[in-house]
Formats: C-alpha cells, structure tokens, sequence
C-alpha cells in the first residue's frame, strides 16, 4: 500500500534541476543514521531511526531516499526538522521505500537531526534501513539569490559510527523456559527436562551441556546443529544446561540452570535402594565473580592490552574469569555486567532481592539482581522510559562514563572544552560527564580526534575505565 502525502511550496524546493556539483569535502555534510540510543522495540511497537547530518549548515532543501526491509518492518511516517516545510511524502511499504522532500530553509537543525522515520515491527528480525546514494541535496549559491542553487555531493562511508546503512534487530524473542519431570529409566532416577512450546511461531531452541560458551554466540554457526533442542534431555549426573531461544536471526537472553544429583538419600554405593533422585537449583555461575583469582591462567589476556587493568581488578576482587578459564577482554559488556562491575568497585554489597520492579526483571540473571538493585537504590544506574532495564543490551561509552561519574562522584565539567570532531555527537545527559572524565584522563578519544559515544563498550575497555576512577 503506498502512502502519499503532497503540499504546494516553493519552487526552489520542487526544482531539482541541479548545476555543477559541490565538492568541498572539508565542510561538505555527512548523512548518517544515529544508533547511539536505539533500543529494540516489541513486535507490533513503532520506533524511530534518526537521520543525522555533519555539515548540515549549507542544506537548503532535500530529497531523502531511503530504502528499507520490509519483510520486518513497515513505515509509518517521516518528519524533517527544523520547522521547514514538507513538500513531498511517499511510503511505500510494499517495495519498502520512501521519498521525501523538505526544505529547511535557514533553520538551525535540532540535535543535527535532519529527519525522524517511524517504522513498526512487523516480525522478529534483523532489518536493514539505507539512505539511498541518489538522495539529492541543494545549498544556495548565495543567500541573498533565491532561485541560484548547486548541488551539494555528500561524504559517505565517513566510518562505522556515521553509517548511511544499518541492521538492526527488531522483536524480542522469549528466553527458553525449562520444564523437568522425573524419569525412571536410569538408576537412582533421572531427570527429563525439556521447555515450554514458544508462543511465538518460528522459534528454535540451542542449548549446551558444556562450559564453552553460548550456541549460536560463542559458537561457530557450523556447530549450531549439533545443539538444536529436538527432543527431552535425560540428566543423571549434574549438569549446567545454558539455552536460548532464536528466531531469524535474533537471539533471547539466555537461560541457564543447574541441576544437582542429589545422593543424600542413597544407601551403600550405586546399587543401594535409597530414593535418591535429581534437583534442580538455580543457576549460580557467575562471570564477574568478586573471588579473586590468578591472572596468569587466563591466557586470552596473557598479550592483550588490558592485562594490566584486568591484573588490578582481580587483585581486588572485582571481577574474575569465565568457567574456561577466560577472561574474554573483547566481549561487549551488559548493562547487568556494568551494573555489578561498578557497584563492586565501590564496595557496594548486594541488596536483599525482595523483587525488582522492572517489567522484564526475569530476565535478569540471579548473580546481577543484588548488584542491580543497590545500584538502583544509589542512583547509579536506572530504568528505561516503560520501566523496563534491558539487562542483557550492551553499554555505550557515553553511558558507561554517565554512570562511573555517578559512582565515584567526579561531577561535571564544562563540556564545551571537548575538542573531538564528533562532540557534537554527545548526547546532552552525557556531554559534562564526558568532559570531567576526559579532564581527569579516565577516558581520551581515538587517533583521528573522534570520541565515538554510540560504540559498545568493551569488557576491556571498561576495565580500564573502571580502574581510572578507582585510581583517583
């Protein structure tokens, strides 16, 4: 169904009869997509993409072409800014595009936004959205002619933080859910365990008996096969069984418990006829455990940069190493890892989990919910907009600094002293917490003078961080 939408304007805006191109790349504008605060939305939820222009001071007017995939999501609408005026607006949902002219005038775009798309989930999946290459945009020549107008030619591929193509996963999907039922067919008994039937269609599930990682995430996708869940799992020793739930390329959160063989009441080695059986407990492993361990068995950070971070926090207590013996420096961190990382590091000890008031609290792993909820009570860390906490979304370098500011208390700084070519990229809830920590030399930028605060922060990197606040 196409969506048509005309108005009467100007004729500088509807006449894009262009003159020579206009290449002065060191203030031509950069159009890009702005991820930095994208959050993944329900299915049947509108949520909107933010296009974003560097340089934007010479656009006069422009015809925005942008392609998207249609198969998970449909458009709803497109708003430029600035307090323009909207000439021509096209959806179309069933080849997933749209055409739209606006012209800005000489309005000051808001947050650099150039426009605001709203799109609706249609299905579980990875979309992609891309600002066609044969958008068009006008400058005028001179501002006191009207009607003289070149075209201006933007940069693309300016770099991943500036990208004019994106994916993006929309539609959750459900952690698995485990049903257990004793099973008699091996001695002392056995446990069956099995999950719930998903209720959304389409829904597979991976799981692991093994301390290697997560199928589908740490798992090579050739070996996916061997851990698809087709039929009850017999257990008769314990065993730590980790799942998650995956639909067209979207992976839940993952489920992890443990269940203990309980011999206690055995009479007389393994043919005794007491009625031992098999219990399940929750699962108590633990990445970030506060035990402090030896660096020198975790050989991936034997070479890597940080290992001087990790050494200290160790030291410490803070953090500790994975099941394998791991350290897994380049993972991203999650909120819930942000959460009990900082809140070790200023001794904060885990409060009494008497139930956590987020909408999606079950999805918080029993090792971070103490950690969370002192870190909520300090006021370190909170919820989102629909009290949800999205423990298992990763942090971004403008919000870790937020909250290790936060924590140790390093206040603000005048964020006008950043120097980075992107600070206009900053969000503003961030911009003060960024300066003192740039000042204080916890945080710097990266060789080409870019601060870069949508990237994920990695474990590594946060250590470092986490070490310079502790080290003031």
């Amino acid at each position: 169904m196409i969506k048509k939408i005309t108005a009467a304007v100007t004729a500088v805006v509807l006449i894009m009869s262009f003159m020579p191109l206009w290449t002065a790349a060191d203030t031509a504008p950069v159009i890009y997509f702005d991820m930095s605060r994208y959050s993944i939305p329900e299915k049947g939820e509108e949520f909107s993409l933010l296009i974003k222009a560097i340089n934007y001071e010479e656009i006069f007017s422009y015809e925005l072409l942008i392609d998207f995939e249609e198969k998970y999501i449909s458009a709803v609408d497109i708003e430029g800014n600035a307090g323009g005026t909207e000439a021509i607006k096209e959806i179309d949902n069933e080849q997933g595009s749209i055409k739209y002219i606006f012209c800005v005038n000489d309005g000051e775009l808001d947050n650099n936004i150039l426009a605001r798309v709203t799109f609706e989930v249609k299905e579980i999946g990875i979309a992609n959205a891309v600002i066609n290459r044969n958008s068009k945009f006008l400058r005028k020549a001179d501002k006191d002619d009207k009607t003289a107008e070149c075209d201006i030619q933007p940069v693309w591929n300016y770099g991943s933080d500036y990208p004019s193509s994106v994916d993006f996963t929309v539609g959750k999907v459900e952690k698995p859910r485990f049903v257990t039922k004793n099973n008699q067919t091996v001695f002392p008994y056995s446990l069956e365990v099995s999950f719930e039937q998903p209720k959304e269609k389409g829904v597979e599930i991976y799981y692991t008996t093994s301390s290697k990682g997560i199928p589908g995430t740490d798992y090579d996708e050739y070996d996916l096969d061997k851990y698809f869940f087709d039929e009850p799992i017999v257990l008769s020793n314990t065993t730590t069984i980790t799942a998650v739930a995956v639909k067209n390329g979207v992976y839940s959160g993952t489920a992890s418990k443990k269940f203990t063989r309980d011999t206690s009441g055995l009479g007389g080695g393994s043919k005794g006829t007491g009625t031992g059986s098999i219990i399940t407990n929750p699962n108590q492993n633990d990445n970030l455990s506060q035990q402090p361990q030896q660096t020198e068995k975790f050989a991936d950070i034997k070479d890597h940069w940080s290992k001087e971070y990790f050494e200290k926090l160790i030291k410490k207590g803070i953090v500790g190493g994975y099941e394998d013996n791991t350290i897994r420096p380049d993972n991203r961190i999650t909120r819930a890892e942000a959460a009990k990382i900082i809140a070790s590091a200023i001794n904060l000890s885990p409060a009494e989990d008497d139930g956590l008031s987020f909408i999606d609290s079950e999805q918080i792993a029993d090792w971070a919910r103490g950690y969370i909820k002192a870190a909520v009570q300090k006021g370190i860390i909170t919820g989102y907009e629909d009290n949800s906490f999205k423990p298992n979304e990763f942090v971004t370098r403008s919000e870790l600094i937020v909250l290790a500011a936060r924590a140790f208390s390093l206040g603000e700084a005048n964020a006008d002293d950043l120097v980075f070519e992107d600070k206009a990229l900053i969000p503003g809830w961030a911009a003060g917490s960024v300066a003192e920590a740039v000042r204080l030399g916890i945080i710097s930028g990266y060789e080409d003078n870019t601060f870069r605060p949508g990237n994920y922060v990695t474990r590594a990197e946060a250590a470092k961080i986490i070490i310079g606040c502790t080290e003031l």
